[in-house]
């Protein structure tokens, strides 16, 4: 008998935590709802960018990259490009005109980097294969003899050292700069400015 009432109460229990959903743990993604959640949020770095068609905006919540999109109107986008970014009281003024939007997507960016054991497989493929697969240069910086990459991949940049030395003119040759190079290392180097690439959403 105390067995079978032990099993009803912790049914009950369990009933009732899945009515009401418990606490959202933070950075949960129920906690996002609208842009003005997201405009709101406490964050070290953000990225943004909008068109008449989608707001974008990247934001460090919780210690994780979040991105979020919100569907625009030609209107709303019009609003948008009225408001003077240099004033301390911006951020106010954007969320009395975007705030109430719902978001369209919520995705947590810190789930696609890839973990170094698989970057560390892309050594020894060459530069032309590395554009190949989507990268792009996004700068380029020496130190004595160090020459070191940044390379761009999605929303992720990386930096990036080779076998051979770069091309004399490699600070402005871009992607050819790498095409007859090898790949010595690579290592993950945070967000690149592709993360609010309207474009490619």
């Amino acid at each position: 008998m105390k067995r079978i009432l032990f099993l009803l109460a912790v049914i009950a229990l369990l009933f009732s935590l899945a009515a009401c959903g418990g606490a959202p743990a933070p950075g949960d993604t129920g906690e996002l709802n609208t842009l003005g959640d997201a405009l709101s949020a406490e964050s070290s770095y953000y990225y943004s960018s909008w068109s008449p068609e989608k707001y974008v905006y990247v934001f460090d919540n919780n210690g994780e990259p979040y991105r979020v999109v919100a569907n625009m109107t030609q209107e709303l986008y019009d609003a948008v490009s009225k408001i003077d970014f240099s004033d301390p009281d911006h951020n106010s003024k954007l969320m009395e005109v975007l705030g109430k939007l719902p978001l369209e997507s919520v995705e947590n960016l810190s789930e696609g980097i890839p973990d170094q054991k698989e970057l560390d497989k892309l050594v020894g493929k060459t530069g032309q294969e590395l554009l190949d697969d989507g990268f792009s240069v996004s700068g380029y910086s020496t130190d004595g003899d160090a020459e070191e990459f940044t390379l761009a991949q999605g929303p992720y940049q990386y930096l990036v050292t080779f076998n051979e030395p770069a091309p004399a003119d490699a600070e402005n040759a871009e992607d050819d700069g790498i095409r007859e190079l090898t790949l010595k290392s690579i290592t993950y180097n945070g967000l690149s400015n592709n993360c609010v690439d309207i474009d490619s959403l």
